[in-house]
């Protein structure tokens, strides 16, 4: 038998048939088998014209088509995987949707058949897409119903002003009003027109053999190769010269920082910032920021890895700047995101309400003076962001399906780092965990600096959620 720790010196294994691709990592003795679909449509191909009736329709693909099984028999799946052991489920993204399930290797012939068919040979049915459409209008209403969701489609929309789909993506109202005018019709083509063998990618782990692998495509994927529609097929961007944002100026104050000229904002469709969303119920302020961070060369795995050694030291030296010695929030979270033509941080918290222009300042401020030539980080603040990626590692047992998943996040990173290359042709350098260290171990300070400098604070869009609107 294999220790546990084996798995982090071994690979995926690679596999084409019937012209599809997979990766598996295989071992006789798990218990337990997980299966995935990785396909290359997300809110970035919809069209956002409403006589496309494509706006949200990524969404509602994903539940019509979990329960578009042969073996649910036109009925809700959950009526079948509820007596079994194993868990499904699936989500869409911005530039791909993804479908799974876990269960005991008892389970294995029938979780492979059922992610497999409904993939490529689903079950359409009238009755259950009107259900789902329902289940789809509740989450939706959720959605919709928080306060936030207006917050991140005001900041959203300014940073995807010239990619409409990844726009709508937080257009709710929008989704809401297309979700009635999608047909089965519209189903059937734009499964036709995008779950092609170009654009789906599989993932295996545990008590399954290559041999079955083969198989389970070669049975399933009768449809081969298609043609694939590139229409709306945009890489994800933050474009410096396409983004309507003004530059920024320190909150409150009359001159200019970064090289603006110190307005606020600009006139016509640009909104001032930060934006305000109003919410009477509130019992504190949240926050966002986002700021682009422009890469000077083409992306690779090293310069991933960096950029989230970046994403941890903004968030220990904010929390530091914020929480431990001005006592302002109680948490500041950052979020780095890879993107084509980029990458984006996203800064948020939550504070008293009349802290909030005083935090905002703050957040940019620290940016901007990071931006500076002269400015090191603390070796010491980087060498124990290195020791918290370390130990992140070390409490990994890497079980063959944690296995699957560490890999499998470097194929979705990649994905939307390629925005518009088909998944078969996306060559991902798989990364072993200790060379993920290694990497990580790599980055000097000189390199979170220049990354420092590549954040263009002058492009941020920022804004509050609260009961009144602060003055600056």
């Amino acid at each position: 038998m294999k220790s546990a720790r084996a798995y982090t010196t071994a690979l995926p294994v690679k596999i084409i048939a019937s012209g599809f691709n997979a990766y598996l990592i295989s071992d006789a003795s798990a218990k337990m088998v997980y299966v995935c679909a990785i396909i290359r449509s997300g809110f970035y191909n919809e069209s956002p014209d409403p006589a496309d009736h494509e706006s949200g329709i990524n969404h509602l693909f994903e539940h019509v088509l979990l329960n578009a099984w042969h073996k649910c028999h036109k009925k809700q799946c959950a009526l079948f995987w509820n007596n079994r052991s194993a868990v499904y489920n699936g989500s869409t993204h911005m530039q791909y949707v993804e479908y799974h399930i876990t269960g005991l290797d008892s389970e294995t012939a029938d979780m492979v058949d059922y992610i497999t068919q409904i993939i490529n040979n689903p079950q359409f049915d009238a009755k259950i897409i009107e259900a789902e459409k329902a289940a789809v209008l509740n989450e939706l209403k959720i959605i919709q119903n928080n306060p936030a969701h207006k917050l991140y489609h005001a900041l959203y929309s300014c940073v995807y002003s010239d990619r409409s789909g990844l726009r709508n993506e937080t257009n709710i109202q929008m989704q809401i009003d297309n979700l009635k005018r999608i047909t089965v019709a519209d189903i059937v083509e734009y499964h036709r027109r995008y779950y092609t063998s170009e654009n789906i990618t599989f993932f295996f782990a545990g008590n399954i053999t290559k041999s079955a692998v083969i198989s389970a495509l070669t049975r399933n994927m009768t449809r081969g190769r298609g043609r694939r529609d590139n229409r709306g097929c945009s890489a994800v961007t933050i474009d410096s010269d396409k983004v309507l944002i003004p530059s920024f100026r320190a909150i409150g104050s009359s001159n200019g920082s970064n090289g603006s000229n110190g307005k606020s904002g600009k006139t016509g469709n640009t909104p001032t910032f930060p934006i305000f969303i109003e919410n009477p119920e509130a019992k504190n302020t949240t926050f966002t920021i986002i700021l682009p961070v422009f890469q000077s060369s083409s992306p690779d795995i090293v310069s991933t890895h960096h950029f989230s050694l970046f994403e941890g030291i903004i968030g220990v030296e904010l929390n530091l700047l914020l929480r431990t010695k001005n006592k302002l929030v109680y948490g500041v979270g950052v979020q780095a995101y890879s993107s084509t033509n980029g990458n984006m941080l996203l800064i948020t918290g939550s504070c008293i309400d009349k802290n909030v222009i005083r935090i905002l300042n703050m957040c940019l401020r620290y940016m901007i003076e990071r931006r500076h030539p002269e400015h090191r980080v603390p070796e010491k603040i980087l060498c124990a962001e290195k020791g918290r990626f370390a130990m992140a590692e070390y409490r990994q047992t890497r079980t063959a399906i944690q296995a699957i998943a560490y890999y499998q996040s470097f194929f979705t990173t990649y994905v939307r780092m390629n925005g518009t290359v088909p998944l078969a042709e996306l060559n991902v350098p798989f990364v072993r965990p200790e060379q993920m260290l290694r990497n990580i171990e790599s980055a000097s300070a000189d390199d979170m600096r220049k990354m420092f400098q590549n954040t263009d604070v002058s492009k941020a869009v920022y804004g509050y959620i609260g009961k009144h609107k602060q003055h600056q």
